[in-house]
């Protein structure tokens, strides 16, 4: 019985160690090359070309949290390198210069709708 009990806690520990390592990017601000980055909540499209391509070149692939949290209620581990990549207050940039980014280097984002913008009858605006 004991080694049943230890065995059950070591594969729920390993599951726990691999969860903590399914990192999440938080993307706030893309800005054409063009523009200056005005904080560090800004990264300039090439820059985040440049960190797209050197996480598909590590061979890390999208995971939606509905997958994650699937896996999570299955008890099975995510993918191997699995990564989230999320973007806050839905700016334009999201849209006009991330996702055709994002699609080409074969990832998916997962984009927070913030209705502040909406309220205020500017819905997708740039910073």
């Amino acid at each position: 019985m004991w080694f049943v009990l230890f065995t059950m806690m070591a594969v729920r520990s390993e599951l726990q160690q691999q969860f903590r390592q399914v990192p999440v990017l938080c993307y706030h601000h893309i800005t054409a090359d063009n523009e200056q980055p005005s904080s560090v909540l800004f990264i300039q499209k090439d820059n985040f070309q440049k960190q797209l391509q050197a996480l598909a070149d590590s061979g890390y692939r999208h995971i939606s949290p509905d997958d994650l949290y699937s896996c999570l209620q299955q008890g099975k581990a995510p993918p191997p390198k699995s990564i989230i990549i999320t973007f806050d207050d839905s700016h334009a940039g999201h849209f006009s210069i991330a996702a055709p980014i994002l699609e080409q280097a074969g990832f998916r984002g997962v984009f927070f709708y913030n209705d502040r913008h909406h309220r205020q009858k500017r819905i997708l605006v740039g910073p």
